[in-house]
């Protein structure tokens, strides 16, 4: 297999695992608030209970309505508390996930510079450019002068078969994004 089949299978395979990771699962939800609420609930069910038994000692149909909703409040709220677990532990996957196909991705950048037999230099202002910064923050950061970036970056361009900065990034994200948008 060539190196640019590689490279190329490396990106679909990327792809794949990114379409396979749906963040969209995790919806997003005034779980805190309902917890609150049915927290709040249980508790004067709790109060009602006590003062109705020991203080006001009300018939037994009564409290026995009132228990049976704080046994429903303690159920939803016992459910919610395992949903909000639920969701964390999601999230924790999927942050896991996100930090190894950010390495995955770093890694074919890394490949590609590679192949394109950038200097670090030349890898270093790639990746800036890729990551959208202007022509001026390259300068500050590498604390050289944009002149010195423009022609950098003017050397970067045909090693890497691209016309500008715009072909550079997309040649990393065009696999990424979804083919019909509409």
């Amino acid at each position: 297999m060539s190196k640019a089949s590689r490279q190329k299978s490396n990106r679909l395979d990327l792809i794949s695992q990114i379409a396979g990771f749906r963040l969209a699962d995790l919806k997003q939800s005034n779980s805190h608030i309902q917890f609150v609420v049915l927290l709040l609930a249980a508790i004067f069910f709790v109060q009602d209970i006590y003062v109705d038994v020991l203080i006001e000692h009300k018939v037994f149909e009564h409290i026995t309505i009132e228990s049976g909703i704080f046994i429903a409040v303690l159920l939803a709220l016992g459910i919610e508390v395992k949903r909000v677990i639920d969701l964390h532990s999601t999230v924790s996957v999927s942050q896991k996930e996100i930090a190894r196909l950010k390495s995955h991705l770093a890694d074919v950048i890394r490949n590609q510079f590679k192949l394109w037999q950038l200097t670090r230099t030349e890898r270093e202002i790639a990746l800036l450019l890729i990551k959208g910064l202007s022509m001026q923050e390259i300068a500050h950061i590498r604390q050289v002068k944009e002149k010195s970036v423009r022609q950098q970056a003017a050397r970067i361009y045909p090693k890497a078969g691209v016309a500008n900065r715009n072909e550079l990034t997309a040649h990393f994200i065009e696999d990424l994004l979804a083919p019909d948008i509409n």
